[in-house]
């Protein structure tokens, strides 16, 4: 049986939380009168910012596209020789959309002090890598097209579920390239920022970045599914 099989995807950022004030609530509460701004040192600013566990920055839906063709074939052996012949009426298609949600978040539960160099007035954070979180994934049943020849069974449940875990593992895979850690990343920094200069220190003396910057790694993904 021959096989043919191709990923469409379509992607549709749904959400970017620039404020993450849900989670940054207790870090914004933090002030500093002018006299204590000039008091403040690494130790301050990695408390204030451990008050915080997660810090989500940015969501995106993802649609995979799944299509699977296949046909029935006849092999043998005739004086001699080998022959493949495709059967007539024998040809299956299907195109199965697999719809993913991902959520990025900085997780800031091994951060301290030693993650903030400051000195002079000027703070540098380095945060963690954003860490991608597969919240859903689901098969799109009413956008399911299909195809199946006369003489030919239709697509068991099996079948669809192997299809999908196709499609979740292309959109693993596609993570890279769809921006989210960039989004995270930018979110981040534009989520912490204020923090700092609530503490004293001048926009332009705050460096916000992060452990694999200078890597090639690749993101870290977890699924919430079980």
């Amino acid at each position: 049986m021959k096989t043919k099989r191709r990923i469409i995807t379509n992607i549709f950022p749904l959400l970017c939380i620039a404020a993450s004030s849900f989670c940054f609530v207790a870090c914004n509460n933090v002030e500093f009168t002018p006299k204590e701004a000039q008091k403040v040192g690494a130790g301050d600013v990695a408390r204030s910012i451990q008050k915080c566990s997660r810090l989500s920055t940015a969501e995106f839906s993802v649609k995979k596209i799944i299509i699977h063709k296949d046909d029935a074939k006849v092999k043998g052996s005739l004086f001699g020789g080998k022959f493949s012949m495709k059967m007539p009426a024998s040809e299956r298609k299907i195109a199965i959309p697999v719809a993913a949600t991902l959520k990025a978040y900085i997780d800031f539960g091994d951060f301290s002090e030693e993650n903030v160099s400051e000195a002079d007035g000027k703070v540098e954070v380095v945060l963690a890598d954003p860490v991608v979180e597969i919240t859903s994934t689901r098969i799109m049943h009413d956008e399911i097209k299909r195809s199946v020849s006369l003489f030919r069974t239709n697509f068991s449940d099996e079948e669809l579920t192997k299809y999908t875990q196709q499609g979740r593992e292309a959109i693993i895979k596609s993570i890279p390239e769809l921006g989210i850690i960039e989004m995270a990343k930018d979110n981040a920094r534009q989520t912490i920022t204020p923090l700092l200069k609530k503490m004293g220190f001048a926009e332009e003396n705050i460096v916000i970045s992060f452990s694999g910057d200078k890597s090639a790694a690749q993101p870290k993904v977890v699924s919430a599914e079980a």
